[in-house]
C-alpha cells in the first residue's frame, strides 16, 4: 500500500511539473544596467527632460516589465496553489493508508 501511495504522489507531481513547464514564456524584455559610476540625480534630470520620446519609450518598457512580472507572479501563485493541493492530497492518502492498516 505504501508503494502505491508513493507511486501516486510521484505520478501527480510529474503531471503538475509537466503542466507548468508547458506554459508559454512571457515576452523577454531587456533592460540596460545602470552606470556603476555614481552621478547625482540632478545632473541626469536635464538630459531626460530634453528627450520626451525617450522618456515615453522608457515608461512603456517599464510598463511591459511590470506586466511581465505580474504575469510571472500569477503563474507562481497558481503553482503554489497546486503544490498546496498536492500536499493536502498526500496527507489524505497517508490518513487513509493508516486507517486501512498500511
Amino acid at each position: 500500500m505504501k508503494s502505491l501511495t508513493k507511486f501516486l504522489l510521484v505520478f501527480i507531481a510529474c503531471g503538475i511539473i509537466s503542466a507548468s513547464a508547458q506554459s508559454p514564456n512571457p515576452p523577454m524584455v531587456v533592460v540596460q544596467a545602470a552606470n556603476s559610476s555614481p552621478t547625482p540625480a540632478a545632473a541626469t534630470a536635464p538630459a531626460v527632460a530634453q528627450n520626451p520620446n525617450e522618456l515615453h519609450a522608457t515608461v512603456q518598457t517599464l510598463e511591459q516589465i511590470k506586466a511581465a512580472n505580474a504575469d510571472t507572479l500569477k503563474r507562481q501563485e497558481a503553482v503554489m496553489q497546486q503544490l498546496e493541493d498536492l500536499q493536502k492530497a498526500a496527507d489524505q492518502i497517508r490518513i487513509f493508508a493508516h486507517r486501512a492498516g498500511g
